[in-house]
Parts: structure tokens; sequence; C-alpha cells
């Protein structure tokens, strides 16, 4: 995707966070990696290890990115996450 139509103005332009033509905002989050627009009032991170949006705080605050088994792994979970390295197979204990 590389046009949108604003929906505060109806014109044509590129995708961005605002409209190029009236500087309204496309959503309360966007991610211009994804290019995902979201008005959830859930929070939403892009997580650049598995390169996709995730919703939460984001890494540090209560997520951790496993880099063995490339994933993200909510931090209260942590201490019961294993993983065997194989890039997506776990084991989380719950």
């Amino acid at each position: 995707v590389a046009r949108m139509v604003c929906g505060a103005c109806g014109r044509d332009g590129p995708v961005a966070a605002r409209c190029e033509a009236c500087g309204a905002r496309g959503a309360a989050y966007y991610c211009a990696h994804c290019r995902l627009f979201d008005d959830s009032l859930r929070p939403t991170f892009h997580c650049p290890y598995c390169d996709v949006c995730r919703r939460g705080h984001g890494l540090g605050v209560d997520f951790h990115h496993c880099m063995r088994c490339n994933m993200c792994v909510d931090i209260s979970q942590l201490d019961a996450h294993s993983c065997d390295g194989a890039g997506g197979i776990f084991a989380s204990g719950y």
C-alpha cells in the first residue's frame, strides 16, 4: 500500500501518520514500518527483532525479546519461559 485517502478531508496522499494535505492524524498509533494504523485504547509497539507490531508498552517495559527462540515474551511470564532455540518453538509453562 503506497497511498491512502484521508478520513478528514478526503484527499489522496502517501501513507503516513498525518495527512499531507490537512495534517489530520490517521490514527492514535501509526507504525511506518508495518504501515499499521490503530485507534484502540490498548498500547501498541513495534518489535524490531520480530519485525511486527504487538499489543503492549514495549521491550523492557512489559515484553522481553528472547534472542534464542526469536519471540517476544511477556515479562510477567519470563521466569516460566523456556525455549529450544528453534525460532518460535517454545514451552512457557502455562
